[in-house]
């Protein structure tokens, strides 16, 4: 096989693939070639293809008769930790508090030498303002160490990223509500029970894997309301 070949074949394995991962929902063979209809993918390279994936444990396929629906694998999905977004929210917040507390005695520390400055003789005020500019120095140096170890956050890069949040809360609520439309018509077709379809495909509900969105949509300063206003707007 040249290499032109080569290359070819793998863009269209990567279109194939890219599509069932951005899509995330069960489609036959034919659903698939539908759908790529303009990138030129036929039935036989696209069976051929499905394969390949398959046995890379790429997309997972279950056989219902003669027919074959095929899934991209959802164990490759990352699902966010909550516990450990919370450590670290306490962890930050912890070290704030640490931060302004330096800060303030910082500026208590500056506010003694410049007093005693002025109030004591030369000499005592040398001693002193040595005393206390070393433990200025102390203070600074733990203050830099402190700061190096949080990141501030732009108040127009936050509220991007609590957009992107949203939006991407948004695509997966109706891809969501896709996929549960078309296993429930599968499940009707095949006479079986909503949840022993599930099972059978390998795919998981938030219930079963503990997903809890409305957590963590709290944890960035958002809500439930305001997730379901940016699936209505993406809508139209």
């Amino acid at each position: 096989m040249s290499k032109r070949k080569s290359s070819n074949a793998f863009a269209e394995e990567e279109t194939v693939m890219r599509f069932l991962e951005k899509q995330n929902r069960p489609f036959s063979v034919q659903n698939i070639v539908d759908a790529l209809q303009k990138e030129g993918i036929k039935k036989a390279l696209c069976e051929k293809i499905l394969s390949s994936l398959v046995e890379k444990e790429v997309v997972s396929v279950k056989e219902y008769g003669k027919a074959k629906i095929y899934l991209f694998r959802q164990d490759t999905i990352e699902i966010p930790d909550e516990k450990e977004v919370e450590e670290m929210d306490d962890n930050l917040r912890s070290k704030e508090e640490e931060y302004a507390s330096i800060t303030t005695e910082i500026a208590e520390l500056e506010k003694e030498v410049n007093y005693l400055s002025s109030q004591m003789t030369v000499e005592e005020a040398r001693i002193k303002k040595d005393e206390l500019e070393c433990s200025l120095q102390q203070m600074n140096e733990k203050l830099q160490v402190l700061s190096a170890g949080i990141q501030q956050v732009d108040p127009e890069e936050r509220k991007k990223l609590q957009q992107s949040l949203l939006y991407n809360v948004s695509m997966w609520k109706q891809r969501k509500r896709m996929a549960k439309d078309i296993l429930d018509a599968i499940s009707e077709n095949a006479n079986m029970k909503y949840k022993e379809l599930c099972d059978q495909i390998g795919v998981e509900t938030d219930e079963a894997v503990g997903l809890d969105m409305e957590g963590i949509l709290s944890k960035v300063g958002l809500n439930k309301s305001q997730a379901n206003r940016n699936v209505k707007a993406s809508r139209r």
